[in-house]
């Protein structure tokens, strides 16, 4: 299983409500100007952005590091989320490094034995 929180209210909840299944890209570090697109509200984050279609005919972004396709199992409504469970139906993935957020900026996590360090772009 897979879990997401998604803020209640936005497209993307009510869009995993509805259709019922959704899927997961884990964006390569490469790709931070993608992320910055579907951080922004108020505009369709796919217009113009290379896409393939999925198992289920959902949108996965182009190049990304991973692809995660899941049915919804579970909606639960907590505070100003939704908690998604979805069941997994298909993974994908990619070589690359993932792009990580911590913290208000993007970098990397570099493992270093036990313990794993996050880097700064």
């Amino acid at each position: 299983m897979l879990l997401v929180c998604l803020a209640l209210g936005n497209r993307t909840a009510a869009a995993v409500s509805q259709a019922g299944r959704f899927g997961v890209n884990i964006l390569s570090a490469r790709q931070e100007a993608v992320a910055n697109r579907f951080a922004r509200r108020g505009e369709d984050h796919f217009t113009d952005l290379p896409i393939e279609h999925g198992s289920l005919g959902i949108p996965l972004i182009s190049h990304a590091v991973a692809h995660i396709i899941c049915t919804v199992a579970r909606l639960i409504e907590a505070g100003d989320h939704l908690i998604v469970l979805g069941n997994i139906l298909h993974i994908r993935h990619r070589d690359g490094l993932p792009l990580c957020f911590y913290s208000g900026t993007y970098g990397d996590f570099h493992d270093r034995g036990r313990e794993a360090e996050f880097w700064y772009f």
